[in-house]
């Protein structure tokens, strides 16, 4: 290479240099530079999969996890969904949903009852999907109770504007009015103070025409608590309406019944957490 180099720079060169040594010399660098050009290539190669593999990564949309909350009898739960939308569960309520929610559709499972303030999204409906009915809505305050042990589901709507999926057809509810489902599949829509249809999230309650398994029903939920009763012909025509704003004490909603339906009277085991009523 020495000789290679004197040669160019015309200084001190060997009168001896021929061309068949100037082919040889650049051979060798030919062949020295093309041998580290391979090497480069196959490293490259070698990583082609590993980026391609970081890229997909970063650039692939991440699967959905599906959550579920449940809420024991007697409680209350609140979150906070991706969207931004809040959610308050009353007891003994499961919710599943989704960890993210896509571009097109935001949709929730419920059991139970839930209280809903939606974020607005023009772009991507919302749904409450129950095992009676969806509920669609942009961005709107609702109330949605599914119990599928009670006789009837329902929808309060606080504000905005809803779409109801039921069996025998859809409809849409303006504020202030409550739809009910029968068990027949049969919806009635009324006007009602939809605040009262709220008074849950802080203890309190709505009874319109409430049966006895109505009030066993609250009973359980909202106090936590197992009811018995001893069925007699009192009972079988019990239609009670009364309503609170806030939570009231066992002893005080038990008087208040007792006042609402004569001769009823009540046994509470507190090791048991069990309510008798006879």
């Amino acid at each position: 290479m020495s000789k290679l180099k004197q040669y160019w720079d015309g200084l001190d060169a060997a009168p001896s240099l021929d061309e068949s040594e100037i082919e040889e010399s650049l051979d060798r660098l030919i062949h020295k530079l093309g041998r580290k050009k391979r090497m480069a290539y196959s490293v490259l190669f070698a990583l082609i999969p590993v980026l391609v593999f970081v890229g997909l990564f970063c650039i692939w949309p991440k699967p959905t996890e599906m959550l579920q909350c449940y809420v024991p009898l007697g409680e209350q739960r609140q979150l906070t969904l991706s969207d931004g939308t809040k959610v308050t569960l009353n007891s003994g309520s499961t919710l599943v949903y989704s960890d993210k929610f896509d571009n097109n559709q935001r949709k929730v499972f419920l059991n139970g009852q839930a209280a809903f303030e939606v974020t607005k999204n023009e772009h991507s409906p919302f749904v409450v999907s129950t095992y009676a009915f969806d509920v669609t809505v942009l961005g709107t305050v609702f109330d949605v109770s599914a119990y599928p042990s009670s006789s009837q589901a329902s929808v309060v709507l606080l504000e905005g504007q809803v779409s109801i999926d039921y069996p025998g057809g859809k409809t849409l509810l303006e504020p202030g009015q409550l739809a009910k489902i029968n068990k027949d599949g049969s919806l009635a829509v009324n006007g009602v103070e939809a605040l009262d249809y709220f008074s849950w999230r802080s203890g309190g309650f709505v009874l319109k025409k409430a049966s006895m398994s109505d009030i066993i029903e609250l009973l359980e939920r909202q106090y936590g608590l197992e009811v018995r009763y001893n069925y007699s012909e009192k009972y079988s025509d019990v239609c009670i309406t009364a309503k609170s704003a806030e939570r009231m004490s066992l002893g005080s909603f038990l008087q208040l019944l007792e006042n609402l339906i004569p001769g009823m009277k009540h046994n509470f085991d507190k090791d048991n957490n069990t309510l008798e009523l006879y």
